[in-house]
């Protein structure tokens, strides 16, 4: 027995069931699936689902984490990682050559503004890391090494 189905097929999942459930009574004169009622509606149930937040915050609330209109990236604990292929799971920042890679395929211009974006921020990291790298170095290493 699937609960799930049981559950969608007795808690219907229709524009005219979320206004019913948040707004309140769908209007008499609604004509269901026409454009411009179901704006109507639709505007009327995301303004009684805000509950004070912005349009970023629910966005952010409903797409868990979404990075990208794709789904290529998501967040994961503050982080921006890979949502597929070999690197999943991964920061992204930690794997340039797949970033680089990306920017060379055909993902929509969303995904390719988050990789360049990604890419761009793995090279000032990597340069910020040279850079502290010959700093200790230079700390470390006296001029009158004796041989």
């Amino acid at each position: 027995v699937d609960a799930l189905k049981l559950w969608q097929k007795r808690e219907r999942r229709r524009l005219e069931d979320a206004y019913a459930k948040f707004v309140g009574p769908v209007p008499e004169d609604t004509v269901m699936h026409n454009a411009d009622y179901d704006v109507d509606l639709t505007v009327a149930v995301i303004a009684a689902l805000q509950n004070g937040k912005t349009v970023q915050e629910l966005h952010e609330e409903a797409n868990d984490g979404m990075v990208d209109v794709a789904g290529k990236f998501r967040r994961d604990r503050g982080r921006v990682v890979f949502n597929f292929g070999p690197y999943r799971g991964t920061v992204a920042t930690d794997e340039p050559s797949f970033l680089d890679w990306m920017l060379g395929k055909d993902f929509p211009e969303s995904t390719r503004r988050v990789a360049r974006a990604l890419l761009r921020e793995s090279d000032e990291k990597a340069a910020a890391d040279a850079a502290a790298a010959s700093a200790a170095d230079a700390a470390s290493s006296p001029d009158d090494i004796p041989f």
